[in-house]
């Protein structure tokens, strides 16, 4: 009934007249439908093509738009967008995403211009405040699956941050801003042309702040005062997070380095009593990408492109928990480090035929090749947590380095048999050494049937292959230990974690009703399968954690098996208008029904809102210099399973009222801006990690927050 009703509302918003399509009223923020379904996006078919044209429901921000809403870094961004539920302030991830009910931060793939920067051993990606929108001038954000175009891991979507174009005359710009919790946020970037064909770039941002802190939040804290030398009686979880890209760019060729640092608390969403909150207990990484791409133009209607990479992701060695061996005893900790590192090297090679108006097709190859290190891979190596260094650090490289290939092709085609009908056809077939090899279609329908209407219709599908962390993951106590791929294939041979899989259905419409008003509705109905998760499979598996040579230890195993299933449906719909040629405004409300199928029965997939809603509005030029943003965000009950916290499964939703101002016109060429978040001060409450009860059931939030700034400009 609920996919029908979502049917019938679409079908009824694109039957409705249009009016207005020719009007000179231009400013939905700036743009008509018309002129918005006419930019360019690169992110859904790995060349530029209209958004109209593109084959994915996706969003484009604009420069502007990240200006004036304050958006320094991607979680700004994430945090406004339709369709996700979010928790903050959840230990090393920063922030863990759910899209479209489809939950992790190893589900969805974050591009700079097309190079990923997800760790390529399939970890999850820390966000946080570390990637910068600071040299961003759009950012395109594709729901939903996306494997034909980029293999492993484009499951839950694809965030494409495409960054400024070259200048043609030498620019230069910097901001600071101070704000809450002592959080200084610095950032630069010089466009430098040389010649008629040669430039240079250079951004950077950097971000340090005390963080936030939760003492008073919750009783539970307070044991955080009983603290004993040399422990710091003190909520301590600091931020020390940046930015760099630096490009060369000589006619077709480029030359760029990226580099993102993540450095912040890692004790955010657990419990107090065996987690110390000092500054020790931290997760750090370092991600570097340098590439280099070439095209050319074969033929007037023939372009090639390649690029050549090497990337780098390294889990710091002080990476880890902080905690008490037994719960509360502050007299006997422990420091629990974390290991991980690929060195990858890979390479594309695409051909792109533009035959327009009647035919588009893009193929190409790709191939990888990647040296990693699994992380927990010290606790399989030595039986315990030590830091990754000296002969600890040699032994774990050779136990445990593992390498793997992939190669990839893959194809996909758009015919206009009509001039408001595109038909879409793709494939990619990726090939792994060590997992199995997967072959992954799209196919779409995008009709414009009446001016200013758009209807897409898709289908595809995702695998994402099982991480190393899921093949090695492991843990230790007497009553249960996780078993690693290589003790679970001493005694079973034949266990092996295979692809997880997603179909999707996907229905958008962008519909203009009048010179002033666009409407756009997205359906989607999502079907995984063959997800891992961890199960008890003996009650007698061997405890090396706990073993002497003299008392062996034997306590329940636990591994992972594909054996999950998750069916997703929900709806989208947003309404831009302009009030005033001064005044925009735009609402948008997302419905979400994510359960989990099991052999006793569907349970709500945790951490999900069904029904959430954003308000905002945007006032230019108030007074004459002032653009001010208020923006209203209302999340209903969230899906909880910590049945003891709450019974019925569901914990209180909460509402936030924010707000950004902005002026350039006092001083010349400076800006000054200020953002407020949650500026009510009201009890914001995200639901808590993975089982909600080894976590703890909630993740506070702080009250309010703000920041403010000045950038100048030449």
């Amino acid at each position: 009934m609920k996919q029908l009703l979502i049917l019938f509302f679409l079908g009824w918003l694109a039957s409705l007249p249009a009016q207005g399509w020719d009007s000179a009223e231009k400013d939905l923020s700036g743009l008509s439908l018309e002129e918005l379904m006419s930019i360019e996006v690169s992110g859904a078919s790995k060349y530029s093509q209209k958004v109209s044209e593109a084959p994915a429901t996706l969003l484009v921000i604009s420069q502007q738009e990240i200006r004036e809403k304050g958006y320094f870094d991607l979680s700004d961004l994430l945090k406004d967008l339709p369709g996700i539920d979010l928790v903050d302030n959840a230990r090393g991830f920063g922030e863990f995403y759910t899209i479209h009910g489809i939950e992790g931060n190893d589900r969805f793939l974050v591009l700079i211009d097309g190079q990923k920067i997800n760790p390529v051993s399939g970890t999850f990606l820390s966000v946080g405040n570390s990637i910068s929108l600071r040299f961003a001038r759009q950012v395109e954000v594709l729901y939903g699956p996306a494997s034909v175009m980029y293999g492993a891991d484009a499951f839950s979507g694809v965030i494409n941050i495409i960054s400024e174009k070259p200048s043609a005359s030498v620019q230069a710009a910097a901001y600071l801003s101070y704000g809450s919790a002592n959080s200084i946020d610095a950032g630069a970037e010089v466009f430098i042309p040389s010649g008629k064909d040669l430039s240079f770039s250079l951004m950077v941002r950097e971000y340090r702040s005390d963080g936030p802190d939760l003492s008073g939040k919750d009783s539970v804290y307070d044991v955080i005062e009983r603290y004993n030398p040399p422990l710091r009686p003190e909520f301590e979880q600091p931020v020390d997070d940046h930015t760099i890209l630096l490009r060369s760019q000589y006619r077709n060729l480029s030359l760029s380095w990226y580099r993102q640092q993540f450095d912040e608390g890692n004790g955010f969403a657990q419990y107090p009593r065996s987690n110390i909150f000092n500054k020790e207990n931290k997760w750090k990484s370092v991600i570097d990408i340098l590439w280099t791409e070439y095209s050319a133009d074969l033929a007037p209607e023939i372009r090639m492109s390649a690029n050549l990479a090497w990337v780098s992701h390294v889990q710091d060695p002080e990476t880890q928990f902080y905690k008490t061996r037994q719960a509360y005893n502050y007299n006997d900790t422990f420091h629990q480090y974390l290991t991980g590192r690929d060195k990858t090297i890979r390479s594309g090679l695409s051909f792109l035929y533009h035959g327009r108006p009647a035919f588009d097709l893009i193929a190409g190859m790709e191939a990888e090749h990647t040296s990693s290190i699994p992380p927990y891979a010290n606790d399989q190596v030595l039986g315990t947590s030590l830091k990754f260094e000296g002969q600890n650090a040699r032994l774990i490289e050779d136990a445990l380095t593992i390498k793997e290939q992939r190669y990839s092709g893959f194809l996909q085609a758009t015919l206009r048999p009509a001039q408001n009908l595109d038909l879409i056809g793709g494939i990619r077939y990726d090939y792994s050494s060590r997992y199995s090899a997967t072959a992954n279609p799209r196919l779409g329908l995008i009709s414009r049937p009446w001016p200013g209407t758009t209807v897409k219709l898709f289908y595809g599908t995702a695998f994402q292959a099982p991480s190393l962390f899921l093949q090695y993951e492991q843990f230790g106590s007497v009553g249960g230990v996780m078993l690693s791929v290589d003790e679970l294939q001493e005694t079973n041979p034949g266990w092996k974690l295979e692809n997880q899989k997603i179909q999707t259905w996907q229905l958008s419409i962008d519909r203009q009703f009048s010179e002033k008003t666009v409407v756009n509705a997205v359906a989607y109905y999502h079907l995984l399968d063959d997800l891992i998760e961890r199960v008890r499979y003996t009650d007698s598996a061997y405890n090396k954690y706990f073993s002497t040579p003299e008392n062996p230890v034997y306590s329940p195993g636990f591994r992972n098996e594909n054996v999950g299933k998750q069916e997703i449906q929900g709806l989208d719909v947003s309404l831009k208008t302009n009030f005033l040629p001064w005044l925009s405004g735009y609402g948008t409300y997302s419905f979400t029904h994510a359960v989990a199928k099991r052999a006793d029965g569907e349970v709500d997939i945790p951490r999900i809102a069904r029904n959430k809603l954003w308000l905002g509005l945007t006032a230019r030029d108030v007074f004459g210099f002032l653009t001010i943003i208020p923006r209203y965000k209302w999340v209903g009950e969230i899906s909880n399973r910590n049945k003891t916290a709450f019974p019925d499964g569901f914990q209180s939703g909460y509402s936030s009222f924010d707000m950004t101002l902005e002026t350039r016109s006092l001083i010349r060429n400076t800006r000054i801006f200020a953002r407020f978040d949650n500026l009510l001060n009201a009890k914001i409450e995200h639901s808590g990690l993975y089982d909600q009860v080894f976590y703890m059931p909630v993740v506070h939030q702080p009250g309010l927050q703000f920041r403010a700034g000045l950038e100048l400009s030449y």
